[in-house]
């Protein structure tokens, strides 16, 4: 086959019908070889001095970038090109066929034919050829069609290529990005240090992380597959209390469990608590799986603990000058009446039986109230176990005002008001040392020249619930100050005399028990903390 160069070398300026079959036989050979852009570069030349003097190729795409490229028989395409730039490209590639193009005033052509080139979506395309003399007749229209759509195939082809190989690299650099995320994803799902494991419908380990295995002992490919409840629950018992864990709950009501309090057990027999969240999986396509997050409370408890054992010392020894001063006032008259009743028994006095009774019943009540203040006082005491149990709110909070009350009412007057109270699930110390909490906070409460300082304690009760408030009348809070004293480690003490984990621990402490701890604030007005926890029948 010749080449172009030995096809421009025999053609006129007219080709023959031989001529164009020649030439799209090699245009239609450069697919072979060359790339879109090599095509657009090279096909005005080979049209050049074929059907006109001069041809030029412009093409725009939608996103407004324009390529012009020129070819005359003489070499000089410059403003070719100029011109090819102000082609109204969108309204020639519009017309069906070939169409006649008068020169502009300053053009040095005479004639031309505009064909539109079907290079398919997203892009406008028009070849023009150009002739300084001869007027473009039937015949060569029709040669100059055949060839424009000769070479618009050909263009289009390479196109199509360009934009499948676009396709495939970005696919490929997309596909490459999802990977390194999903990499990314995992390292830290990994690196997590709460456990997150994924379930599917029979509840068996389809994804767990190395948090899950380290809380159970097992290494990540052991529980792949296991049965997740067996695996948590080996002995069949979800907690101490029999009462069902996250996972039964999840499935028993078909939507998420949120914060659920449970007890795990390690391989090697360990039990800790765990608190869970579990819920369906957020994808659809997964089925009916589930997926859920652990925390390990070991550490909180542990931590709890220690702050629920420094809270017994520290409120012991700030009661300490307190109680003194409570139990000093009952033994002043017990010593006093004892020494009454020994001098007539001793036949010092003339002393009548009623005297001698009432003197006795004195120091009696005298013994009972430092009785109770010391019965009080064992709540610094006791230890600070987990157990739970059914306690006497009531009790708890008689304690709790009993060995608060000398410290109390250093600054102002205490006085309770209000219903008595039932019983509550929970840990009778950790309950009293809320309420002595609550109730010490408002020594803080007063400046020295406070008016008529107070503290009301108001209990109530309703068919779900029971409350318990510690309102006092100083100096209050502003609202950004109130909104913080729950944080841990938050203090408005100075330093050294508070560890600004007390009320933080609080609120923990009611927050497990099903209840809430808040406190409403405002400054000049006062303060009042409220409790409110779930009766004993509501919570049953």
């Amino acid at each position: 086959m010749d080449s172009d160069t030995d096809l421009v070398a025999r053609m006129d300026w007219v080709s023959t019908e031989h001529d164009v079959d020649a030439l799209l036989k090699v245009m239609a050979g450069w697919m072979e070889h060359e790339r879109l852009e090599e095509l657009v570069e090279r096909l005005p030349g080979c049209l050049a001095g074929r059907i006109g003097v001069a041809s030029v190729v412009v093409i725009q795409e939608t996103s407004g970038e324009r390529v012009v490229k020129a070819a005359h028989v003489q070499g000089e395409v410059s403003s070719l090109e100029a011109w090819g730039q102000r082609l109204n490209v969108g309204a020639l590639a519009a017309r069906p066929g070939p169409a006649e193009l008068a020169p502009p005033e300053d053009e040095p052509w005479a004639s031309g034919l505009t064909l539109p080139l079907d290079l398919g979506e997203g892009v406008e395309a028009v070849l023009a050829l150009l002739s300084w003399t001869r007027p473009f007749d039937r015949r060569s229209r029709r040669l100059a069609s055949r060839l424009a759509q000769g070479a618009a195939a050909t263009l289009k082809r390479a196109r199509q290529a360009a934009l499948a190989e676009e396709a495939r690299d970005r696919a490929q650099q997309q596909a490459q990005a999802w990977e390194a995320r999903a990499t990314q994803a995992l390292a830290m799902v990994h690196g997590l240090g709460e456990g997150v494991v994924t379930l599917n419908e029979a509840g068996e380990v389809t994804f767990a992380n190395a948090s899950v295995a380290r809380l159970l002992g097992q290494p990540v490919e052991v529980l792949q597959g296991r049965d997740f409840h067996g695996l948590v629950h080996p002995q069949g018992r979800c907690g101490g209390d029999g009462e069902p864990c996250a996972l039964e709950l999840a499935i028993s009501r078909g939507a998420e469990v949120r914060s659920h309090q449970d007890t795990f057990e390690r391989s090697d027999g360990m039990r800790f608590t765990t608190l869970t969240t579990i819920g369906p999986q957020p994808d659809a396509s997964a089925g009916r799986g589930l997926v859920a997050a652990i925390r390990d409370l070991s550490d909180y408890q542990n931590m709890k603990a220690r702050q629920l054992l420094n809270d017994r010392m520290v409120a012991a020894g700030t009661l300490a000058a307190g109680m003194a001063h409570e139990i000093n006032n009952p033994l002043a008259f017990v010593d006093a009446n004892m020494r009454f009743a020994l001098q007539a028994l001793q036949g010092g006095s003339e002393v009548s039986p009623a005297s001698m009774e009432e003197a006795l019943i004195e120091a009696l009540d005298g013994v009972q109230r430092m009785r109770r203040i010391v019965e009080g006082m064992g709540v610094f005491g006791r230890g600070a176990g987990e157990s739970r149990g059914w306690i006497n709110l009531e009790q708890c909070l008689a304690d709790a005002m009993v060995v608060s009350a000398g410290e109390v009412k250093r600054v102002a007057t205490l006085r309770r008001v209000g219903e008595p109270l039932g019983q509550v699930r929970a840990n009778a110390a950790q309950m009293t040392l809320v309420l002595v909490n609550l109730l010490m906070n408002v020594v803080h409460a007063f400046d020295a020249s406070h008016a008529s300082p107070e503290v009301v304690v108001r209990t109530a009760r309703t068919q779900e619930a029971e409350s318990i408030e510690v309102r006092d009348n100083g100096r209050g809070m502003s609202g950004a100050l109130s909104a913080q004293i729950f944080d841990p480690f938050f203090t408005t003490q100075p330093a050294g005399r508070g560890t600004g984990l007390g009320l933080f621990v609080a609120r923990s402490l009611i927050h497990e028990l099903g209840g809430e701890l808040g406190c409403e604030s405002r400054p000049g007005e006062g303060s009042c903390f409220r409790v409110v926890l779930p009766l004993a029948e509501a919570a049953g």
